[in-house]
């Protein structure tokens, strides 16, 4: 049976319940390397900027003077005619010359930055529904005040949960391997699975270790 655990930043033991009935069941242990860190707006907000910066895609673009229509001879001879010498009608002082330094095209705007973690959460043992059936699992999302959450599992994403919810606003399901800050911070709700959490884990605490 699905059972749900919610979890607050300064606790490594929370409530297991049943993720059907919502009917206690016990309680489960969390590493609080990983779930007990204070959070770091700093962080957070660093990782938000990346993450949008490198979704950008920078199309601006101007003709320099090699693209510039027409230019192909001198405007006139260099020597005897009392002005200034000039090469061709694309040169970037001209008016409709090409331009210097311009934007050059499709930019990317991404860089390089450590990986960081995250929030208040809730925890199930499997993000699993038994039907695709949208009314069958809106009372679920109901009962525990999921109206905005980001749900990841640690195998294979449930097909019927996937269904379920493709048409629900603000209600995403990822994989463990696809969880970042920018999807969290997105969302209210962070749903794990027990599965997700351990793979975060290891993740993270191999990263200490590295």
């Amino acid at each position: 049976m699905s059972s749900i655990v919610t979890v607050s930043w300064l606790s490594f033991r929370g409530t297991l319940k049943s993720f059907q009935t919502g009917q206690v069941l016990g309680t489960v242990h969390l590493h609080p390397f990983v779930f007990g860190a204070p959070p770091r707006i700093d962080i957070l907000h660093r990782i938000v900027v990346w993450q949008r910066a490198k979704r950008r895609e920078g199309l601006a673009k101007v003709k320099d003077r090699s693209e510039v229509r027409g230019g192909g001879r001198k405007p006139w001879k260099q020597k005897g005619g009392g002005r200034a010498r000039q090469g061709s009608i694309r040169a970037p002082h001209w008016r409709g010359g090409g331009v210097v330094h311009g934007p050059r095209g499709p930019k990317s705007y991404d860089y390089t930055l450590p990986k960081y973690t995250q929030g208040d959460l809730t925890v199930v043992d499997a993000l699993q529904v038994p039907t695709h059936r949208v009314r069958e699992t809106l009372p679920i999302l109901e009962r525990e005040e999921w109206s905005s959450v980001l749900m990841v599992d640690g195998g294979e994403l449930d097909r019927n949960l996937c269904y379920a919810t493709r048409n629900l606003q603000k209600v995403d399901v990822l994989p463990s391997r696809g969880l970042n800050v920018y999807s969290i911070l997105l969302r209210d709700k962070l749903v794990l699975s027990i599965g997700a959490v351990r793979q975060l884990e290891q993740r993270l605490l191999q990263d200490c270790v590295d």
